[in-house]
């Protein structure tokens, strides 16, 4: 297979003492305005089914309230890398899932109890 990149998402744990509570936005969650990102390699790297990929992703804060990715990659065993640096602010996000927001935004009240008097 090619490799061309890597895609991201996260997930958040908040530990409190009443509760815990999970964010995530990852493609099989129900959608948030986080949405995933692609990480494209500037040379997809060939990849066979039994090897496997090392690397690190290098996130810095920049001044446009986003970070920029150095992301370097390599075939394990081999002396292939890849590398890009990634600039998060210039990400084209495909809205393919509706956000939670806009969901419940969105919800049908018909059938609802109005409040008694």
């Amino acid at each position: 297979a090619i490799m061309h990149g890597l895609g991201c998402w996260f997930d958040v744990d908040f530990l409190g003492t009443q509760a815990h509570v999970t964010l995530t936005t990852s493609p099989e969650s129900a959608g948030t305005h986080w949405y995933q990102c692609r990480l494209l390699l500037r040379e997809p790297i060939a990849v066979n089914a039994t090897q496997t990929i090392s690397g690190n992703l290098h996130f810095i804060a920049n001044s446009k309230i986003s970070y920029t990715i150095t992301m370097d990659l390599e075939l394990d065993g081999t002396t292939i890398v890849s590398s890009n640096v990634i600039h998060l602010q210039d990400q084209m996000y495909h809205y393919l899932q509706t956000a939670a927001a806009d969901t419940a935004a969105n919800y049908d009240y018909s059938n609802t109890a109005a409040p008694s008097s």
